[in-house]
């Protein structure tokens, strides 16, 4: 679970993106507004640093998976965006 692999099913070809011990949740589609291809956007996922014990959101241009960006945080983070929580009245919550 430290890849993301893109399945060309008309050519059989296929793209991976990895990084040892790295683990993604799962990925979310977000399309370019302005898009004209099927795979015009970025792919998001919750990312988790197996070595270094942090997480970051990581962003991968959804056509060849080369990655666009990512943000490092200090901390752990929640995994995924399935149960994402919110500060509410000084204590965190998640959905259940």
């Amino acid at each position: 679970m430290d890849g993301i692999v893109k399945f060309d099913y008309q050519t059989q070809t296929s793209i991976i993106w990895e990084v040892e011990v790295h683990i993604l949740g799962e990925p979310i589609f977000v399309a370019n507004p302005e898009g004209k291809d099927e795979d015009d956007g970025v792919l998001l996922s919750a990312m988790l640093d197996g070595i270094q014990g942090k997480s970051y959101p990581l962003y991968l241009n959804a056509k060849d998976l080369k990655e666009v960006g990512r943000a490092e945080m200090e901390w752990l983070r929640a995994f995924g965006f399935h149960a994402a929580h919110v500060l509410r009245k000084g204590k965190y919550c998640g959905d259940t």
